[in-house]
């Protein structure tokens, strides 16, 4: 963000100007006075928090919070979308937008789905092996919904199952 050959101190300044700064053309500006190579990247909150931590803190409390607090966060969010699930293996396709059914092998007797980095899976837990009778043929439903903020919700529902025939039990 700033010249290797800046001070500590004039960085600092610096820092304070762009906590006060008004809109992204103003921190820009600050940027280009300080010989940034990339002010029109303007600055993150997270950037500096450590340097003003109560004008930050103001628009950004969850930057403030501890360890602790952002776990208890995050796992009460868990548990509030954990508990709009009612039911957790569906036998009614009400309120999911596609339900799809494929035939799946497991070879090896086990069977689990890909974690993204940073995502939340299931109940906030490491996905379990899903291969429950060990290696053979299962059936995979994968039911899929959009909640009313946009995000797009799975279940993935594995069992033991003997038919090659994909179903679609609502497109």
């Amino acid at each position: 963000m700033f010249p290797d050959s800046m001070s500590d101190q004039a960085i600092l300044a610096y820092g304070r100007e762009l906590c006060r700064a008004k809109d992204r053309d103003e921190q820009e500006a600050i940027l280009t006075r300080a010989g940034s190579a990339r002010p029109s990247w303007g600055v993150d909150p997270w950037d500096l928090v450590h340097v003003c931590p109560e004008i930050i803190g103001a628009t950004h409390p969850e930057l403030l919070r501890s360890t602790e607090e952002t776990q208890a966060a995050n796992d009460a969010y868990v548990a509030e979308e954990n508990a709009k699930c009612r039911d957790p293996w569906p036998r009614r396709t009400a309120g999911w937008q596609e339900v799809e059914e494929v035939p799946i092998v497991s070879r090896t007797g086990r069977l689990t789905v890909p974690e993204m980095d940073g995502d939340e899976v299931g109940a906030g837990a490491p996905m379990p092996n899903l291969a429950i009778k060990g290696k053979g043929r299962y059936r995979l439903r994968v039911y899929v919904r959009t909640d009313a903020a946009g995000e797009e919700q799975h279940l993935v529902v594995v069992f033991p199952g003997t038919s090659k025939k994909r179903l679609t039990l609502k497109p």
